[in-house]
């Protein structure tokens, strides 16, 4: 659930992220050490402590989540490495294991073909324009507009907009000192309110005492695999059509919408605005529920083997076919 701002971002801004060589290579840190104190405002409310010592990455947040009239309150602590990731909800005491998948992922994508490449962009630019539409944010700043500098914390910051989300960065380190968001079912900041460079709490990157770490044997065992058959997946064809498939469902519906205004107009009765059906609020709330929900590492797993048994199913295929014309070539041979 506290993966939910950058899962999000992911999902808003992906044709931006697309655009880069490799969208998954991050620049490398050249700030050292630093640790940030942020407080969340709007329907995310508490603080998040996030360090740095060059090598490792930390975040510690307390917080509470309104979301459809419901509020719930979570600690979770994360650390990041270079081989690994660790997660923990300090409510539960419970957390897990993984490996960076990360590297592993933007080695994947350096090793797609051109086409590949060139339809990895195209899927997430589609995914980024059919979630603009499913949550009304078409009428935000284009992605990625920048709007100026701003000051937190003593700091300068450069803001640049990515769909419904505003992200002030600074220049000189890889540093987000303001970031908020607004959709149909979520709204909140954060920001910083203190930034200290030099050093960070080694306690931060202690694993918290009473929690029981677990690893997830898919993503142990064959994290290269789950990340090429995940990079795999992004760069297919196959979600090409997924994707077409939705749009043509979106256009549809869309185009009985105005069928239905146009029959209402000619039947002389007035216009009425807009408005939500039970059905259509249940299925808006299942939607936010499912994005409050989102485990990356779960889609990424699952993906990954529907990445792999295409590959299998198309392998074997092929061995048919291969099999089939060298029968046809020996009758041929039979004189």
């Amino acid at each position: 659930m506290r993966q939910l701002p950058a899962v999000l971002i992911l999902l808003a801004a992906p044709a931006a992220l697309a655009s880069q060589q490799n969208p998954f290579k991050l620049p490398k840190a050249s700030a050292g050490s630093y640790e940030v104190i942020s407080e969340l405002t709007g329907d995310m409310k508490g603080s998040i402590v996030f360090a740095s010592d060059g090598d490792r990455t930390v975040r510690h947040a307390t917080d509470s989540v309104k979301m459809m009239g419901k509020t719930t309150r979570s600690e979770t602590w994360s650390l990041t490495t270079r081989d690994s990731m660790w997660t923990a909800d300090l409510t539960k005491k419970e957390g897990t294991v993984l490996p960076n998948i990360l590297p592993r992922v933007a080695n994947a994508f350096d090793k797609l073909d051109a086409d590949s490449k060139k339809r990895f962009e195209q899927n997430m630019a589609e995914m980024s324009s059919m979630m603009s539409k499913a949550f009304d944010l078409s009428q935000i700043n284009p992605p990625g507009e920048k709007l100026g500098t701003k000051t937190y914390a003593g700091q300068q910051c450069v803001e640049q907009t990515f769909g419904s989300f505003t992200v002030c960065k600074m220049e000189k380190a890889p540093i987000v000192l303001h970031m908020s968001a607004s959709l149909v079912c979520l709204n909140y900041a954060e920001t910083v309110t203190s930034l200290k460079f030099g050093s960070a709490s080694p306690d931060l990157f202690t694993p918290p005492s009473g929690v029981t770490f677990k690893t997830d044997p898919r993503m142990m065992q064959n994290a290269d695999s789950v990340a090429s058959g995940w990079v795999g997946y992004l760069s297919s064809k196959a979600l090409s059509d997924s994707l077409a498939k939705a749009k043509a469902k979106i256009e549809e519906s869309k185009a009985k919408l105005q069928e239905a205004k146009a029959k209402q107009a000619q039947s002389g009765q007035a216009a009425q605005p807009d408005k939500l059906t039970p059905e259509q609020q249940a299925q808006l709330q299942q939607s936010c529920d499912m994005i409050k929900n989102f485990d990356l590492g779960t889609a990424m797993s699952k993906a990954a083997d529907a990445w792999k048994q295409a590959v299998v199913d198309a392998a074997s295929d092929e061995a048919k076919k291969a099999a089939v014309n060298k029968v046809k070539s020996i009758f041929k041979r039979i004189p």
